[in-house]
């Protein structure tokens, strides 16, 4: 049965807003006169639209002071149609074939001094923009987006729980597929379809890695035939329409484990687990932990 009626619905304009606003604090608390977001989970945190980068510039211009711009292909604005920017005070400006985006661009910010570039903005607007604004200093937004998506607001935490029941109900399935004479590709492709099925936009990643091949973290899935007494280790995630991802790995034995040490070894993980959990609050350090 489909789960997809369960989501966690996208951030209200008002969260957004705030996220903006934020955005625009922090830009001016780092000495940047803008932030220059690419799609990605930048902008899907900032908008509630992750996008696509293609060749033609999409990017969301978010100056320290002013009013922010999305500047995006006119063939491709129908995508972000579901964006209030009315409601976040965010201005839509389009542009065709022909024109200049990156000249949009600096026109909108006119002389900055400084502006930041997300991450994993394509090298070829990057250098573009990099042309455009001149004499204008170009460094790295992540720095500064990243300190406001480390606080998870109240919409957050429910997607990140949403993504954490989702996940724990596929592995509460795995008993029904892993079982000696099965490979590992065939049990992986059950779990790829539970994953689909447990509301997940899509499988990313399923790694069932047995025996031998569970001290491969990296492992994916082969035609290796899983044997009673086999560790296995399901390595599994994926993404849920609002944009958070679930990934867990759970280690499983197929009957009674054949190394005597696996109970006494899967023990000890336990406890170390058990000693983190009760170690974690507010104020202390990961190191720590």
């Amino acid at each position: 049965m489909s789960r997809r009626s369960l989501h966690t619905p996208a951030p209200d304009a008002a969260s957004l807003r705030a996220r903006l606003d934020r955005a625009r604090a922090a830009a001016a608390a780092a000495g940047t006169d803008a932030l220059l977001i690419a799609p990605g989970s930048d902008l899907r945190y900032l908008l509630g639209q992750a996008g696509g980068s293609f060749e033609r510039l999409t990017t969301l211009v978010v100056p320290a002071e002013g009013t922010p711009a999305l500047v995006v292909p006119k063939l491709e604005a129908p995508g972000y149609a579901d964006v209030p920017t009315d409601e976040l005070g965010v201005e839509l400006l389009t542009w065709v074939d022909g024109d200049d985006p990156y000249k949009l661009v600096a026109d909108r910010l006119g002389k900055p001094g400084r502006v930041a570039v997300s991450d994993f903005t394509p090298a070829l607007h990057v250098l573009a923009l990099r042309s455009a604004l001149g004499e204008a200093e170009q460094t790295l937004a992540g720095p500064v987006v990243r300190e406001l998506r480390m606080r998870k607001d109240a919409a957050e935490i429910a997607s990140l729980r949403e993504a954490g029941a989702a996940i724990d109900r596929v592995h509460a399935r795995v008993h029904e597929w892993l079982r000696p004479g099965r490979t590992e590709a065939e049990v992986g492709a059950d779990i790829a379809a539970a994953i689909v099925e447990e509301g997940h936009v899509q499988a990313d990643f399923v790694i069932v890695g047995s025996g031998p091949n569970g001290a491969s973290p990296h492992h994916d899935v082969s035609d290796r035939v899983i044997e009673e007494g086999d560790v296995v280790v399901v390595d599994i995630g994926g993404p849920l329409p609002a944009g958070y991802n679930s990934d867990s790995t759970r280690t499983y034995a197929v009957g009674t484990p054949r190394d005597a040490d696996v109970a006494e070894t899967y023990a000890v993980l336990q406890r170390a687990q058990a000693a983190a959990v009760a170690a974690v609050r507010p104020g202390v350090t990961a190191e720590a932990v």
